[in-house]
């Protein structure tokens, strides 16, 4: 298993952003959200495993970026079992499309190891649920990153779909050699700042809350 953590120093929301924009969830005395999102060999949670998981979480006031990757299919339940473990300090799962597809996913490995949910009593925020009703106003054909991004005015960036990390990763699998796992962990590096979809939902979340704020100010102001 590879495991990697390293601080974020920079572009990330800081603490008091993020604990103000999750609204209702902010008011809990021990406030401790945790981004996270997986990279699977494929949809079906009883066909394919979990390969990695990336996270970022805040730890002594400074955001950290994690990563536990699988080295073959006979780890998957090491990660499942530390991830669990790591969970444990945080009250509040914040994730894009996870209610749909990455906390089913995990909950299905889970049970098939016989391991309690990790899930069970913690705070849920799904930014693809939250923002999906803005998608006409906002004018996006998709919920995808490009979308966000290119309404963000966000250019030049690096996309690797899902197909391709599964390529890498098989390819990874026979070689098993440094060059292609670091490339995993880049392009996941890049696809968890899917926690990189989370921060750009930061971003429109955000703009968007300021927008309807300003909207009701004018509204009560001409009524």
């Amino acid at each position: 298993m590879i495991v990697k953590k390293m601080p974020i120093l920079q572009g990330f929301p800081d603490f008091e952003t993020v604990k103000f924009f999750t609204g209702k969830f902010f008011q809990k005395y021990n406030f401790t959200p945790v981004f996270y999102d997986i990279e699977t060999t494929g949809l079906s949670r009883n066909s394919t495993y979990l390969y990695l998981i990336g996270a970022v979480g805040i730890e002594d006031e400074t955001w950290n970026f994690y990563q536990w990757m699988a080295e073959n299919a006979s780890e998957e339940e090491t990660i499942l079992r530390i991830f669990s473990q790591f969970l444990q300090q945080y009250n509040l799962m914040i994730s894009y499309n996870g209610e749909r597809f990455d906390q089913p996913y995990l909950e299905a490995r889970y049970e098939k190891y016989g391991i309690p949910s990790p899930f069970t009593g913690k705070q849920s925020l799904d930014l693809y649920l939250t923002l999906k009703p803005l998608k006409s106003l906002l004018k996006l054909s998709a919920m995808k990153q490009p979308c966000m991004e290119e309404f963000l005015g966000i250019k030049d960036r690096i996309y690797d779909n899902g197909k391709e990390c599964i390529k890498l990763y098989k390819d990874f699998l026979k070689k098993r050699d440094a060059f292609t796992a670091d490339e995993i962990l880049g392009i996941t590096w890049r696809m968890c700042w899917d926690l990189e979809e989370s921060l750009i939902c930061w971003d429109i979340f955000a703009s968007m809350m300021e927008i309807m704020k300003l909207h009701t100010v004018n509204l009560t102001e001409t009524t």
